[in-house]
C-alpha cells in the first residue's frame, strides 16, 4: 500500500503543470510581446531614418537631375544655335553680294563685279574674329579665302579633311541639288598648339548671277564653350536647404563649381582625399560611370563650416563635356532630426511596456482559478474511468457515458465501448476465417532446417492431398517424401541455394504426389527466420495447387510453338516491329528475300533498312500510319543486303489488344515478275504514244504553214506601213534639210562681209554636225524600227510608246494634229517591242486618216498608260468621230478596209490584233466614246 500511495495523483500533475505551463507561457508571452513592440519601435525609428534619409537622397538626385536636364537643353541648342548663326551670316554676305552685283551690272563688267564683291567681304570678321567668308565657284575653284591668299583661282574640288571627307565636292553636291545646305568635316584650328582634329559645321549658298556659292564655318568646340560658360553660371547660382549647392568637375579632377562659386583656371584635384582616407574625386569618377548616377559617401566641410563633417553625394555624368555634376546632403544634419524622432520613440515604449506586465499578472491570477476548478472536475471523471476499467477485467460489461461530466471524457467512455464490442466481433470473426482459411486452397507450413525438413507445423486443410496433419507433425511423413521423384533433387538444390544467398523470398514450382497416388503440382512461397546470432532456424511459408494454372500454361506453350511454326515456314516475308520502328523478329522467307539473317535485323529500324535514302520519308509515313492503327497497303520498290531493288507489295497491320495497340506486323511479297510484265505493258504503251507523237507533228507542221501564212501577213502589214513611215520620214527631214541649207548660204554672206574667220567656222561647223546628227538619228530610229526582231525582250511601255510618237509627230503636226501622251505608272512587259510599236503607228495612221476623211476642225489624239491587275493597260482615243456601227465588228478581221482607191490593205488593224493577242498573249479592243474612238491594248 505504502508503494501505492508514493504514485503522483493525475488530477494533481494536470493542476500543477497547467500552472507552471501557464506562467512559463505568460513569462514567454510577455518576453515576446515586450520584444516584439520592442522590435517594432526599432524598426519605426530605423524607417523614419530611412525615410528621412532616402527622402534627401531624393532631394540631392532631384536637384542634380534638374542640372542635367539644364545641360542636355543648353547641348542640344549647341548645333542647332551654331546653324542659325552661320546661315544668318552667309545670308548677310549674301546680300552684300546681290547689292553690288544689282548696282554694277549695267556698268561693270563681271571681273570688275567679283573684285567688288570679294574686296568687301574678305576683312569682314566674326565670332570673336574666329570665322570669316569664302568664295568658290562652281568648278571647284577657289575664289576668295582670306587664310589662304596665295590659293585663289586654284582647283580645290579634291581637298579632304583628316578623315579623309572630300569636303569641297560635299560642298559642290548640296549646291547643286538644295541651292544652299550645311556640311560638316573635321579638322584642327589654325593657330592652336596642339593638331587636335575638331568638328566644324559650313552653311554655303548659291550666287547665281557669278556661278559662285558663299560659305562659312565654325567649330562646334568654341561654341560649346561659350554655352559651358553660361551654364556654369546658372549652376553655380543653385541654393537649396541650408548647406545644398550644386558642384562640377572635369572627369580629369579639374574643380569647375566648388563650394557654390565658380574656379577659374583651378589644378587637378585628382589625389584630393577626406580625413578617412577617400579620394573624392577619383570616387566621384567611378561613380559617373554608371548612365544612371550614383550615389558616394565621403567627408566635406559646410558652407559655414570648417571641419569635414560626412556627407552623401548624387553625382551623374556628362560624358560630352567629360563633366561630373553632382549635389549632397551632411549626415550631421540627418542625425540630428533622428536622434528627437528617438527620444519620442523611448518614451512610448515605456509606456507599452508597463501596460503589458500588468495585463499579464491579471492573466495568471485567472487561468489559476481555472485551473483549479477543472482539476477537481476532472478528478471526478477519472474516478468513474477507473472503476470500469477494474470492472471489466472481471466480466465483459459496457460503461455508462452520460455518468461523465465532460464530453471528452463521454466520448472516451464511447470508444472503449466500441473498442469492447469490436473486440469480441474480431475473436468471432477470428474463428470463422481460421475455420475458412484451414478448409481453404493455402497450405501454411512452418519447418526446421533439419534433415528431409522436418515439419514444426502444417495447416489441416493437407487433407485435400488425402494427408493428415498429425501425420507430417508426429514426423511420421516427411514433407520431402511427399515430392515428386523427378523434381526432388531440383526442389532441394533450389532450397540449398536460397540458404546461401541473400534472398529474403523463395518462390517455386514442383509436382508432389497425393496419398491417393495423384500428381499435383503446386506453388511453394517461403521465406528464412533466423535466431539471435542470425543463423537460419526455420522456414515458414504455403503450398496451394496449381494444377489447372499448369495445364493451362503447358497449352498456351503448345499453341505458341504452333503459331511460331506457322510464322517462320510462311511463304509470305513478315517482320514484327514495335512502336519506334525497330526489328521485333522476321521469318525464313524474310531474310531469303533480303538476304539478312534474324540477328543481323533485330532491333534495327525496319524503314532504314531496306530502303534508299530518296525513298525514306514515304516509308515513315507508311509506318507511322500503321503504329497509329491505320491499316495501310502500298507497292513500290525495296533494296535487298547487296542494294539490289525488289519491287514489293506492302501490307502493315497494327496488333491492337484490349483496345491498345502492341505492334506492326508487315507482310512483304515480291511481285517482281508481275512488275515485268508491267513494264512490258507500258512499252507497248510508249510505242502507241510515239504514234501520237508523230501524228501531233504532222499536225504541228500544218499549223507552221499556217503560222507562215499569217507572217506573210505581217510583212505585207509592215510593208504597207513602209510607205507610211517614207513619208514620216520626210517631214522628219525636212527641217534639218532647210537648215543645212541656210547654213550653206550663210557661208558665201560671211565671206563676202568679211566675218568668215577660225571662230565662225567652228560654230558653224557646230550646228552643220548637230543638224547631220539629228538625221542620223531619225534614220536610225526608222531603220530599228524596220529591223526584224524574232527575240523576246523586256522593254518599256512608255518609253516604246515616245518612241513611237516621235517617227510620226512630224507628220501629226503638218496635219495638225495634236498628241497628248500621259504615263500614270510605267510597265516593262516580255515581247517584241517593234511589233508592238507597229501596232501603235497602225493605230495612229487609222486615226489620222479618219480626221482627213471627217475634215475635224481641232484634230487630237489622247493617249493614256496605266497599271491594272499587274498588267500595262495603253488607251488610244480621238475626237475623229468614231467607227460607224455598220463596221464596227469587222475591223479587225483580215483584208477588210474602208479605204477607196485601193489605199488600204486591210491588214493593219488585223496584224495589230494578231500581234496584240496571240504573240503577245494579250487583248485589244476598240470601242465608240462621245466624239470618236477608243483603242484599249492590255499586254
Amino acid at each position: 500500500m505504502g508503494k501505492k500511495d508514493k504514485r503522483i495523483k493525475l488530477w494533481k500533475q494536470i493542476l500543477k503543470y497547467s500552472i507552471y505551463t501557464t506562467v512559463l507561457l505568460a513569462v514567454l508571452l510577455g518576453f515576446f510581446w515586450i520584444d516584439s513592440v520592442h522590435r517594432r519601435y526599432k524598426k519605426d525609428l530605423q524607417e523614419f531614418r530611412n525615410s528621412y534619409m532616402e527622402s534627401q537622397k531624393n532631394r540631392v538626385k532631384h536637384e542634380v537631375e534638374n542640372a542635367l536636364r539644364y545641360i542636355n537643353f543648353k547641348k542640344a541648342q549647341t548645333e542647332q544655335q551654331l546653324k542659325e548663326q552661320l546661315k544668318k551670316r552667309v545670308y548677310e554676305a549674301y546680300s552684300i553680294a546681290q547689292n553690288i552685283y544689282e548696282e554694277n551690272k549695267q556698268t561693270k563688267s563681271k571681273a570688275e563685279i567679283k573684285k567688288l564683291i570679294i574686296d568687301a567681304l574678305r576683312p569682314i570678321r566674326f565670332n570673336n574674329d574666329r570665322s570669316y567668308y569664302y568664295i568658290v565657284n562652281l568648278q571647284g575653284v577657289q575664289q576668295m579665302y582670306p587664310l589662304e591668299p596665295d590659293n585663289v583661282d586654284k582647283d580645290i574640288q579634291n581637298r579632304q579633311d583628316y578623315k579623309g571627307k572630300n569636303v569641297i565636292r560635299d560642298e559642290l553636291r548640296v549646291i547643286n541639288e538644295f541651292g544652299e545646305g550645311f556640311v560638316q568635316d573635321y579638322s584642327s584650328k589654325l593657330g592652336a598648339e596642339s593638331k587636335k582634329i575638331y568638328p566644324k559645321i559650313s552653311f554655303v549658298k548659291e550666287f547665281e548671277p557669278l556661278n559662285w556659292y558663299i560659305g562659312t564655318g565654325e567649330y562646334l568646340d568654341n561654341v560649346k564653350q561659350d554655352i559651358q560658360k553660361v551654364v556654369l553660371q546658372l549652376l553655380s547660382s543653385i541654393r537649396f536647404d541650408k548647406q545644398g549647392y550644386i558642384f562640377v568637375n572635369t572627369y580629369d579632377g579639374i574643380p569647375l563649381i566648388r563650394d557654390g562659386e565658380i574656379l577659374k583656371d583651378a589644378a587637378s584635384s585628382w589625389e584630393l582625399t577626406d580625413p578617412n582616407g577617400v579620394k573624392v574625386l577619383q570616387l566621384q569618377r567611378e561613380a559617373v560611370r554608371s548612365p544612371k548616377g550614383n550615389f558616394i559617401e565621403y567627408s566635406w566641410r559646410k558652407l559655414d563650416g570648417q571641419e569635414p563633417v560626412p556627407k552623401i553625394s548624387f553625382i551623374m555624368g556628362v560624358p560630352d563635356w567629360q563633366w561630373m555634376v553632382g549635389s549632397g546632403v551632411y549626415l550631421d544634419d540627418l542625425e540630428a532630426v533622428v536622434s528627437v524622432r528617438r527620444k519620442e520613440i523611448n518614451q512610448e515604449l515605456f509606456k507599452t511596456v508597463s501596460q503589458i506586465i500588468i495585463i499579464l499578472i491579471a492573466v495568471l491570477i485567472l487561468v489559476y482559478l481555472f485551473t483549479n476548478y477543472l482539476a477537481q472536475k476532472i478528478k471526478y471523471n477519472f474516478n468513474i474511468l477507473s472503476d470500469f476499467f477494474r470492472s471489466v477485467v472481471k466480466s465483459p460489461s459496457y460503461l455508462q457515458p452520460e455518468k461523465l461530466k465532460y464530453e471528452e471524457f463521454a466520448q472516451l467512455g464511447e470508444t472503449v465501448n466500441k473498442m469492447l464490442e469490436k473486440r469480441l466481433q474480431a475473436e468471432k470473426q477470428l474463428a470463422e476465417e481460421r475455420e475458412l482459411f484451414i478448409s481453404g486452397p493455402v497450405i501454411t507450413f512452418k519447418w526446421y532446417v533439419r534433415e528431409n525438413w522436418q515439419l514444426e507445423y502444417i495447416s489441416p486443410n493437407i487433407e485435400q492431398f488425402g494427408y493428415e496433419y498429425k501425420d507430417f507433425t508426429t514426423g511420421s511423413i516427411q514433407l520431402s517424401q511427399i515430392i515428386y521423384p523427378q523434381d526432388r533433387t531440383r526442389a532441394m538444390a533450389e532450397i540449398d541455394e536460397f540458404i546461401k544467398s541473400d534472398k529474403e523470398l523463395l518462390e517455386q514450382d514442383f509436382r508432389i504426389i497425393t496419398k491417393d497416388k495423384r500428381i499435383v503440382w503446386v506453388y511453394d512461397r517461403m521465406k528464412m527466420k533466423r535466431d539471435e546470432q542470425g543463423n537460419v532456424s526455420s522456414y515458414y511459408g504455403y503450398l496451394i495447387d496449381i494444377t489447372v494454372r499448369k495445364k493451362a500454361e503447358i497449352e498456351i506453350e503448345n499453341e505458341k510453338a504452333y503459331l511460331e511454326n506457322l510464322f517462320e515456314n510462311s511463304p509470305e516475308c513478315i517482320v514484327l516491329v514495335d512502336k519506334h520502328s525497330r526489328i521485333i523478329k522476321c521469318n525464313k522467307s524474310f531474310t531469303t528475300l533480303f538476304g539478312y539473317s534474324s540477328e543481323e535485323v533485330k532491333g534495327k529500324n525496319l524503314d532504314y533498312l531496306i530502303t534508299k535514302s530518296e525513298q525514306i520519308s514515304q516509308a515513315v509515313e507508311l509506318t507511322a500510319k500503321a503504329e497509329n492503327g491505320e491499316r495501310v497497303f502500298t507497292e513500290t520498290i525495296r533494296y535487298n543486303k547487296e542494294g539490289k531493288p525488289i519491287y514489293v507489295s506492302i501490307l502493315g497491320v497494327p496488333i491492337i489488344f484490349s483496345d491498345r495497340e502492341l505492334e506492326v506486323y508487315a507482310i512483304y511479297r515480291d511481285i517482281t515478275k508481275r512488275k515485268v510484265a508491267e513494264e512490258k505493258l507500258r512499252k507497248t504503251n510508249e510505242e502507241l504514244k510515239q504514234l501520237k507523237q508523230n501524228l501531233e507533228k504532222k499536225v504541228e507542221k500544218a499549223v507552221n504553214d499556217i503560222r507562215e501564212k499569217d507572217q506573210m501577213l505581217m510583212v505585207q502589214s509592215r510593208q504597207a506601213a513602209m510607205g507610211e513611215m517614207i513619208g514620216n520620214i520626210a517631214h522628219q527631214w525636212r527641217q534639218p534639210l532647210n537648215g543645212l541649207g541656210l547654213l550653206i548660204q550663210d557661208f558665201q554672206e560671211a565671206y563676202e562681209f568679211g566675218e568668215l574667220d577660225e571662230k565662225y567656222l567652228e560654230k558653224q561647223t557646230e550646228k552643220g554636225m548637230q543638224l547631220i546628227q539629228y538625221l542620223s538619228d531619225t534614220i536610225d530610229d526608222f531603220r530599228n524600227f524596220f529591223k526584224p526582231v524574232t527575240k523576246n525582250k523586256v522593254f518599256s511601255i512608255a518609253d516604246t510608246v515616245r518612241k513611237t510618237i516621235t517617227m510620226v509627230e512630224s507628220s501629226f503636226r503638218d496635219h495638225n494634229i495634236k498628241i497628248d501622251f500621259q504615263v500614270e505608272e510605267d510597265v516593262k512587259i516580255m515581247g517584241l517591242r517593234n511589233q508592238f510599236s507597229q501596232v501603235i503607228i497602225n493605230i495612229l495612221n487609222n486615226t489620222k486618216d479618219a480626221f482627213a476623211e471627217h475634215e475635224v476642225e481641232k484634230p487630237q489624239v489622247w493617249l493614256h498608260l496605266s497599271k491594272i491587275d499587274g498588267k500595262a493597260k495603253l488607251s488610244i482615243r480621238d475626237n475623229a468621230g468614231g467607227i460607224p456601227s455598220q463596221i464596227k465588228d469587222k475591223i479587225f478581221n483580215s483584208y477588210f478596209t474602208t479605204k477607196q482607191d485601193n489605199k488600204g490593205t486591210g491588214l493593219g488593224l488585223f496584224m495589230s490584233k494578231t500581234i496584240i493577242e496571240k504573240k503577245m498573249n494579250g487583248k485589244i479592243t476598240a470601242e465608240n466614246i462621245a466624239d470618236g474612238a477608243e483603242f484599249i491594248i492590255v499586254v
